[in-house]
Formats: structure tokens, sequence, C-alpha cells
């Protein structure tokens, strides 16, 4: 016949004690392997976020900066065309500013006066002639303070003297120069 034993064997408590031991420490091992795959998995993840996170920022970068040398590009354009448009509107002031200046001096001169010379530097034009008279100089000096692109008239000289003429008559004159004071004439 087959003998079943039922009776509990006996652990010694030592060998109870490395088992329990064994139990502990295989819980332990796969609680830290469990630990740092976990921390493994996440780190990598960062670390391939981070990694198309920088891919992409360098990808705009590279946008922007064709971006920035576009703009540049206009700057310059738009510096280029500002000039030109400045060129152009001092030709259109210059071409229309001296014929209104001759206009008003050739509206404001007497009947009996001749300008000999004429020169403009900067905002001041130096007018030299002759005159019958005295009085004829005063009022064309008088007529040009009303003009709109005189500014003011100064007498620098006058000086009378006196000519023989073709015909053999003595011819009396006054000699001037003024000093005009010219606004924007444009």
């Amino acid at each position: 016949m087959i003998r079943i034993n039922l009776i509990p064997v006996r652990v010694t408590k030592k060998e109870l004690a490395i088992r329990n031991q064994a139990v502990v420490a295989g819980i332990v091992l796969v609680t830290a392997l469990g630990s740092i795959g976990f921390l493994h998995v996440n780190i990598t993840g960062q670390i391939s976020a981070t990694e198309k996170n920088i891919t992409e920022t360098q990808r705009k970068l590279k946008e922007l900066e064709t971006t920035v040398k576009k703009i540049e590009q206009f700057k310059a354009q738009k510096a280029d065309l500002e000039k030109k448009l400045d060129i152009i509107a001092k030709l259109v002031a210059g071409r229309s500013g001296p014929v209104s200046l001759m206009l008003e001096l050739s509206l404001s001169s007497p009947e009996k006066l001749w300008i000999n010379k004429l020169s403009i530097k900067g905002s001041s034009m130096e007018l030299a002639g002759i005159a019958d008279t005295e009085k004829t100089i005063i009022d064309f000096s008088q007529n040009l303070k009303q003009q709109k692109h005189i500014s003011d008239v100064q007498l620098q000289e006058l000086q009378g003297g006196k000519k023989n003429s073709p015909q053999g008559t003595l011819i009396e004159f006054v000699e001037f120069k003024l000093l005009v004071g010219v606004r924007n004439a444009g």
C-alpha cells in the first residue's frame, strides 16, 4: 500500500527566514528594475522631445533668417527709393523755383532799371545794375519786399555816375548792389 504523509513537514526557522529574504530581495529587485526601466523610458522620451524641439526651433530660425534677409533687402530698396524720390522732389522744385523767382524779379523791376548781374548762393541773391534815379532803385526794393519768394532786401552799394551817350549827350545814372534773401521757391 501506498502511504501518504499528510503531516506537515517542519520547516526550520532558518530556512523560512532565508525564503522570506529571497522573496523580499526578489520583490526589491523587480521593483528596482521596474523603476529603472520607467525612468529610462521617461528620460528617453524627454530627450527625444527636446531633440524634436531643437530641430523645430532650428528650422524656424532658418525661416526667420531668410525673412530677416528679405526685410533687409526691402529696407535697402526703400532707402534707395526714398533717395530717388528726394532727388525727384529737388528737381521738381529746382525746375519751377528759379522760374518763379525770375517772374517776381521781372514784375518788380521798374521801367528804367537794368539788372547787369544776378547771382544766387543758397538762400541769398545778389543783384547789381543801374537805374536812372535813386527813387527807381527804392521803388524796385519796395516792390521786391512784397514778393512771395523774397524775404529781405538790403541795399549794399549806391553810386552815382555820368556817361556820354552815343548821341553825344550826357546821361546821369545810379549804380546799385542789392542783397536779397530768397525763400524756398519750390
